[in-house]
């Protein structure tokens, strides 16, 4: 009865806000707003919806799901995520840092664009499960209460 009156909350409440497109996969399932493109939905868990372009990077969010590899907490993923990221871009720099997300800047290596991300790190049952929010640095403070706002509709089963 908890978990159904908790979704139907949500549910209204993403309404109110213009946030009525679900993704799901496997065990997951977050609300994107209504003009966000789904690009992606496979298993095993990977959600990827970007929002409208702006600029020469499309703001986006991911999902994935890791097997972990080590014994540790949500804080030894965040350490081996950044070997994983600086394969990927350079000149990481951190922002912020809270219990279980990471704020930090980036370049893509083949481009100039400068990319600011957030990550939500959740380990459970051997799994960790890493979202991303990613934008252009200069539109990334203007979309961070978006990428809020999804991360509050992140639903995990197993985590409930």
């Amino acid at each position: 009865m908890k978990k159904t009156l908790f979704v139907l909350a949500l549910i209204l409440t993403m309404f109110s806000y213009g946030y009525s497109k679900t993704i799901s996969a496997g065990e997951a399932s977050l609300v994107v707003p209504d003009d966000w493109s789904i690009l992606e939905v496979s298993e095993p868990m990977l959600i990827l919806a970007q929002a409208p372009q702006k600029g020469n990077f499309s703001t986006n969010v991911a999902l994935s799901k890791e097997v972990m590899k080590i014994d540790g907490d949500a804080e030894t993923q965040k350490e081996l995520s950044i070997r994983n990221l600086q394969s990927i871009f350079t000149d990481i720099k951190l922002i912020e840092s809270k219990e279980n997300y990471w704020i930090f800047e980036n370049s893509l290596s083949e481009e100039t664009t400068e990319i600011r991300q957030i990550q939500y790190f959740y380990v459970k049952n051997n799994n960790v499960y890493i979202l991303t929010f990613s934008a252009e640095e200069n539109l990334f403070n203007s979309s961070r209460h978006i990428f809020e706002k999804i991360e509050k509709s992140l639903v995990l089963e197993q985590l409930e």
